[in-house]
């Protein structure tokens, strides 16, 4: 008789996980070796012993429906928010983040365990909110992302953070979430990501002033751009 656990798991994901946390191993065991050949840090074998951990939670939680956590995962989402407050607040530093909880040489980053939490609560309230508007189900779905995100990049923690922003989006698409929401927020990103970069641009690559960026730079004159670039979009709402 086969044991149930062998009849729920995906073997193809099964397999894809195991074969990254196998690069990751290898890639953090190469980056320890000098020049000479020599291996000068034992990092990989924190890996192994937290991918072996993992790969037991991973094949325990697969024997549990994990729909039933569906009447408590605001409570867990609470709890996750309160965390990440106590995080910023009374956690430690690591690579100049706040993001770390713990004692002693132990502890956890609960932004990364929470990537759980978040997924689950959004699924919830995209599953309870089917038959209401989609702007709205968009707008307070983008509003959870946002709350979320905002808390990690105060820590500030930006590589976490930005893992929130795909989960979200394709979360919204296997919603029904209509596209054109979730291509204003790729956009949005886009732009983000070039008016950031300008800076560079100019610095290092034209090597000179560029008075476009200046004033894209310059926050008083930002300010009113955006200011009106908003009165705009809003006459342009109300009037057609």
């Amino acid at each position: 008789m086969k044991l149930k656990i062998f009849s729920v798991i995906d073997y193809l994901l099964l397999f894809c996980i195991l074969l990254l946390v196998t690069a990751g191993i290898f890639f953090i065991y190469s980056s320890a070796v000098n020049a000479q050949g020599v291996l000068v840090k034992n990092e990989y074998i924190k890996q192994i012993i937290w991918a072996s951990v993992g790969l037991i939670l991973l094949l325990t939680m697969s024997l549990y429906d994990y729909r039933k956590f569906k009447g408590f995962i605001h409570w867990g989402f609470g709890i996750f928010i309160i965390v990440l407050i106590y995080t910023r607040l009374f956690g430690r530093y690591v690579n100049g983040a706040k993001s770390w909880i713990g004692v002693g040489e132990f502890g956890i980053q609960p932004s990364e365990f929470g990537k759980v939490v978040y997924i689950l609560f959004l699924a919830w309230y995209f599953e309870q909110s089917e038959n209401q508007n989609q702007r709205k189900r968009f707008i307070i779905s983008f509003l959870i992302f946002c709350f979320c995100a905002g808390l990690i990049l105060l820590q500030p923690d930006l590589g976490t953070a930005s893992v929130y922003l795909p989960i979200f989006l394709f979360m919204c698409f296997a919603a029904g979430i209509p596209l054109r929401y979730i291509m204003i927020v790729i956009g949005l990103g886009g732009l983000t990501i070039f008016f950031a970069m300008l800076p560079v641009w100019e610095t290092h690559i034209v090597q000179h002033p560029v008075v476009a960026i200046g004033i894209l730079t310059n926050p008083k004159l930002r300010m009113l751009l955006t200011a009106g670039i908003g009165a705009i979009m809003l006459y342009g709402k109300v009037v057609f």
